[in-house]
């Protein structure tokens, strides 16, 4: 951070005196400042903040079912990360000969090799019986997804940018780019192609502020539909999103200069937002109970975080 010092004197010898503008030029990323400062601020508020958060006890049975799925889950994303980094098994095997199929709570997770230029992830809601079809690649300039979400009725209604998305049902990504900085990007998009990019520079368990004018420039999105939107007359089949992330941009959100190469890793995970809904004056809105309550929404993962949060990077897979 740079220092401006100012040095005062007087100078009798000198007739003429001369003023120069006084720039204002803001730190806290909240009023325009460099969202890197973000860290270094959070840090030394934290080192303020004597009250602690009170969180709910788990009882035994919780927080073993919970590492159990967690233990489990974490062996195959790393299987499915050594597969797509060539690596081999004891044997000198590839760690998949084949598709695979496994089960974990109410999913259905199939890994699909059979296209060797790709290695596809899927997950089908075993409840519903609706897909969601996720796919990267990435080059030198941009992280890239697919993703293909089932969906008999396809609706939205958000338009702006930077709004709160998943109001609407939406397809979110997370990733977190260092693992020494606390800081973090979101990525939220509905079948509008509305889109929603923050940063944030810690969990929101730890009362952090949410950098919404932090904007990706170069991002690109285009939402394909394969149905009507926002028409409850018919049945919809699918929506599915393409999305370019400038890898440019996702570096700087870990304090990180260097573009990532063969080897990095970075933590990431996919969310997709489902609400219940009713059909009202021949259009879609959240569903509410007795008391006008919004229903709570449905969040399906890719790496289980054994407890309804997303903003927990220690449970997320590792890209």
């Amino acid at each position: 951070m740079k220092k401006i010092t100012f040095i005062l004197g007087a100078f009798v010898f000198s007739t003429s005196t001369f003023a120069s503008q006084l720039v204002y030029q803001p730190i806290n990323p909240s009023f325009g400042g460099n969202p890197m400062n973000g860290s270094m601020l959070m840090s030394k508020a934290q080192a303020q903040n004597k009250h602690k958060e009170k969180r709910p006890e788990k009882t035994y049975a919780d927080k073993f079912r919970e590492s159990l799925e967690r233990s489990v889950m974490n062996k195959l994303i790393r299987q499915i990360t050594d597969y797509a980094n060539g690596e081999v098994d004891d044997d000198g095997n590839p760690i998949f000969l084949e598709d695979q199929l496994f089960s974990s709570g109410d999913y259905l997770i199939e890994v699909l090799i059979s296209n060797p230029d790709v290695l596809t992830v899927q997950l089908t809601n075993t409840e519903s019986g609706e897909v969601t079809l996720v796919k990267m690649l990435w080059d030198e300039r941009y992280l890239y997804f697919y993703t293909e979400l089932e969906e008999q009725h396809i609706w939205a209604d958000i338009k702006e940018r930077d709004k709160v998305i998943f109001y609407n049902n939406d397809f979110e990504i997370f990733i977190k780019t260092s693992k020494l900085d606390k800081q973090y990007a979101e990525f939220e998009v509905n079948a509008l192609g509305t889109i929603w990019d923050l940063l944030l520079f810690n969990t929101y368990r730890h009362k952090v502020p949410v950098i919404n004018q932090w904007d990706m420039k170069e991002v690109k999105v285009a939402v394909n539909i394969d149905g009507t939107l926002n028409d409850p007359k018919d049945i919809d089949k699918r929506w599915s999103i393409e999305i370019a992330l400038p890898l440019k941009d996702l570096a700087e959100t870990g304090g990180i200069s260097n573009l990532p190469s063969d080897g990095t890793q970075w933590l990431l995970n996919f969310s997709r937002v489902q609400w219940q809904y009713d059909i009202i004056n021949g259009g879609y809105q959240r569903k509410k109970d007795k008391q006008q309550k919004y229903l709570p929404e449905a969040n399906w993962v890719w790496s289980p975080q054994g407890i309804i949060a997303m903003h927990q990077p220690e449970t997320w897979g590792t890209l």
